[in-house]
């Protein structure tokens, strides 16, 4: 007879929904939101929907909504003067007790018209009691991220912790079923998503991001039909040569979720990039290692470079980013950042996108044939195209990736990608926003190494994209002004991380 549906807007990652007696927010857009959804369309019609809320929330709404308009308020109280006056009053509230509850409902629908649609709407004990012993058809939910980091200190009710992708509760087993773009209010981020406890027989409508599947189904192909090629490591691949991706920067970054990935490792690293420099011990004194194998002794003595320092990556990607064709000594010389020494391809891109955005030379090239044999590991990202949409104001990236180590790396370096666009919008004198990135891939091969990893990964269901937001409303005058502080990376869960060896 009753459809029950639950409505609640919570922090991530604490599941926070209130403090002292309040919502910790005040976002005009969920709480029209909040209407939309609880009001019928057609009371004259159909009748009023009922609202279902515990006393203290109650009592903590304003007094210009209390009650709730248009909608019958029943309010759970264990309060027996108010249980005593427990019919419907004229301000359409009704007081009951939660074991009373469905008999309450039967008592409204016999002599008053409503709906038959049924909203909890809190507070965090009725939530509770709603899903351990109510079945459910609908969670509409509010995804408010108001930190970066999780801080249980600033609340004190919350919602029951569950797992999207994995959300079962009493009676119910909820599946996602719609994620909405990201929205920005009072520099608090949030979303929505729907699940549903009910799905039609022989439909599967369950929440899928085509975007995150791309990763996955070239994965997948390489396993079922990639040639089997020897390679530089001798360990061993499978491969297959040529793939695309697409990723809209405009709402989400595209950050894999099927396993954790290391954001400041790869914001890190490019940071390094930009700042021409070449020294892995820079990296390793921010504890990031993803570039030991490829820098050490044995490794550098082995590839001829026996006069370069341990820790030197060579004439690869920071040089060639700000000091392409000049003479490369070794990572220990600091150069300037000011064209005087090789041709700054960064300066020369960003001069670009100031003074000539319809250009089809707004690019990098981190790939330089004749000093091939100067690098640690020449670059496998090795070129960027930028492409400014000058109707729309946006700009998007294609990049090259000639070597793709599709397991340890693709992502990561779709995610450098990404980042270099947000980070290039950032700067004075460009005003565009992300637009997209396409990513291309020559040798795109998984080592044989990786097969377990690869196989866990793949059984994985991507959750939704995270979203980037750099802080602050100045814009930044050079590229290397940024810190890893100024980017906050929201809404990121993931699948925890897979090790797997680098092949070396």
């Amino acid at each position: 007879m009753f459809t029950y549906n639950i409505v609640c807007a919570h922090s991530w990652p604490e599941y926070g929904i209130g403090q002292s007696k309040s919502i910790p927010w005040n976002l005009k857009g969920d709480l029209a939101n909040f209407k939309r959804l609880t009001i019928s369309p057609d009371p004259a019609e159909a009748g009023l929907n009922i609202v279902v809320m515990g006393r203290a929330t109650y009592d903590s709404l304003p007094k210009s909504v209390k009650p709730l308009p248009g909608r019958f308020n029943v309010i759970i109280t264990n309060n027996e003067a108010l249980l005593a006056n427990n019919h419907l009053n004229p301000d359409a509230v009704f007081y009951t007790s939660w074991d009373k509850l469905e008999v309450s409902l039967a008592d409204l629908a016999a002599t008053h018209k409503f709906t038959g649609q049924v909203y909890i709407i809190g507070g965090a004990e009725i939530y509770k009691l709603a899903l351990d012993t109510l079945a459910i058809n609908t969670a509409f939910i509010t995804e408010v991220y108001q930190t970066d980091k999780k801080d249980m200190t600033r609340y004190d009710k919350f919602f029951p912790a569950y797992d999207m992708l994995d959300w079962v509760a009493g009676p119910n087993k909820f599946n996602l079923i719609e994620v909405s773009s990201f929205i920005s209010e009072k520099d608090i981020q949030y979303r929505y998503l729907t699940f549903k406890t009910r799905m039609p027989p022989g439909l599967d409508c369950r929440w899928k991001s085509p975007e995150a599947d791309q990763y996955l189904a070239i994965m997948k192909q390489i396993m079922e039909r990639g040639v089997e090629r020897g390679d530089r490591t001798q360990t061993g691949t499978l491969s297959l040569f040529g793939t695309m991706q697409r990723y809209d920067l405009r709402d989400t970054f595209p950050l894999c979720t099927t396993k954790r990935m290391f954001f400041r490792a790869i914001y890190e690293e490019l940071a390094l990039y930009l700042s021409g420099r070449t020294d892995n011990k820079i990296l390793q004194d921010a504890g990031i290692h993803i570039w030991d194998g490829n820098t050490s002794r044995e490794f550098l003595d082995k590839r001829g470079l026996g006069h370069y320092p341990e820790g030197d990556m060579g004439e690869t990607y920071g040089f060639n980013f700000r000091h392409y064709g000049a003479k490369y000594e070794d990572c220990k010389k600091e150069l300037p950042l000011d064209g005087s020494v090789g041709y700054d391809q960064v300066a020369n891109i960003i001069h670009l996108l100031k003074t000539d955005p319809t250009s089809r030379r707004i690019i990098i090239n981190l790939w330089n044939p004749a000093t091939q044999h100067n690098a640690a590991l020449p670059s496998c990202l090795m070129m960027y195209q930028f492409y400014v949409n000058t109707q729309v104001n946006t700009l998007s990236c294609q990049i090259y990736i000639r070597s793709s180590d599709y397991f340890l790396a693709n992502n990561w370096n779709t995610c450098t990608g990404a980042l270099l666009v947000h980070m290039l919008c950032g700067l004075e004198g460009i005003n565009l926003t992300p637009g997209e990135l396409i990513v291309m891939t020559g040798d795109t091969h998984i080592y044989k190494t990786h097969l377990e990893q690869v196989n866990q990964n793949l059984e994985r269901q991507p959750y939704p994209f995270p979203a980037l937001v750099i802080s602050g409303a100045e814009k930044r005058k050079a590229i290397t002004d940024y810190k890893f502080a100024d980017f906050r990376l929201i809404g990121y869960k993931a699948h925890p991380n897979i090790p797997a060896p680098m092949a070396v």
